[in-house]
Formats: structure tokens, C-alpha cells, sequence
């Protein structure tokens, strides 16, 4: 089990850092694949779209200095959700939700799927090669899964705070990737995604 990467100064100045930022953990550079925790669909279309083309932007960028110019894009969903369904309040029985759960497994690995192939169309001349997974569980754990399967380089994560304190919070999804990770951790904040990364922790 990997010890947390962060001290309390090193977490503040990843909440205040207005850019991309580069955490290495061990060596980056070889013949590594870089990976990339794509975030879910949400209500605002545009701006979850936006969000994932910076991830995969940044992915490409630091997959030309890794050397190898794999990528894999990967997505964790949480069927468990589905057990509230479950109540007797709702009136769905167990086939019905298992249905349910069948369907949603199956648009969100179309909804990937077609992002890959975006991303294939869109970085042909960069001479990249794309992958996808789709899990099923929490992202802090399945993604660290993926990525020690892999033996990935590096992890591109975003950090998305939607507590509205600015500097306060990574978001718990992005910290429990950044301190399980067994690689090196690219964390993107949407509002500085544009730029390419300047700050760099080394632990």
C-alpha cells in the first residue's frame, strides 16, 4: 500500500496552483503508457465535454515526452447505486433493476466507446494509439487498479470542486487517486486545463 504523497504544504500549494500540475512519483520517463481518468457524463453536456477533451489534450502532450504514445482512457461507474432501487418504496423488482443496471452499463460503454473514437480521429497525425476500459466500482480504487494492471507512466486526473471554496478542496475523487496512484499523477484543474503544465512535486 503506497503511503499518501502529500504533506499539508504540498496539498495547499496543489489547491492554489492555478495550472496543470505534475506529481512524480518514481521514474516517468521509458516505455510507459499514459492514462487518463475520464469523468462521467453530466447534466451540462458542453462543459463535461470540454472538461475530457482537456484531459485527453494533456494526455497527448505528456504521452510525446513519456514515449510511449499509448493511451488509455479509462471510466469507473458505481452500479451499487442502483441497490436504492432496491427499496420496496420504489416498486421495481430485482429483474427491473437489474435491467436498469444492464442498460446503464451499456450507454456509458457506447458513450466511451465513441469518446475513443473521437480521440482517435482527432490525434491521427499525432501517431497515438487509444484504449478504453470501463469498470465498475469507486474511481479512486477501480482506476488504481487499471493503472497498476497497466503499469502506467503517469495518470491524468481533473480536480473539480463543487463545494464553491476555492483552495479549499481537491475534490475526494482526484485526492484518493493522487495518494493511491502507483505511478506519477498529471492533475488538471478545469479552470487552467488550456495550459500546459508548469508546476512539478516530487516526492
Amino acid at each position: 500500500q503506497n503511503a499518501p504523497l502529500f504533506s499539508g504544504m504540498e496539498k495547499k500549494l496543489l489547491r492554489k496552483s492555478p495550472c496543470a500540475t505534475l506529481i512524480l512519483r518514481d521514474k516517468l520517463f521509458g516505455q510507459s503508457a499514459v492514462g487518463v481518468a475520464i469523468d462521467a457524463p453530466s447534466e451540462n453536456d458542453h462543459e463535461h465535454q470540454l472538461l475530457n477533451d482537456s484531459l485527453i489534450r494533456q494526455a497527448v502532450t505528456l504521452a510525446q515526452f513519456v514515449g510511449d504514445k499509448t493511451i488509455h482512457l479509462n471510466h469507473a461507474w458505481q452500479g451499487s447505486d442502483a441497490a436504492l432501487f432496491l427499496d420496496p418504496s420504489v416498486g421495481l423488482s430485482p429483474a427491473e433493476v437489474k435491467r436498469s443496471v444492464d442498460e446503464w452499463e451499456i450507454n456509458r460503454r457506447e458513450w466511451l466507446d465513441k469518446l475513443t473514437d473521437q480521440a482517435r480521429d482527432q490525434y491521427a497525425d499525432h501517431g497515438m494509439t487509444f484504449t478504453s476500459q470501463l469498470q465498475m466500482g469507486p474511481a479512486h480504487s477501480a482506476i488504481v487498479e487499471a493503472a497498476e494492471s497497466k503499469k502506467l507512466a503517469a495518470l491524468v486526473v481533473a480536480t473539480i470542486n463543487r463545494t464553491g471554496l476555492a483552495g479549499l478542496f481537491i475534490g475526494n475523487t482526484a485526492e484518493g487517486l493522487i495518494d493511491s496512484a502507483p505511478c506519477s499523477v498529471l492533475v488538471v484543474k478545469p479552470e487552467g486545463a488550456q495550459g500546459l503544465l508548469t508546476s512539478l512535486l516530487t516526492r
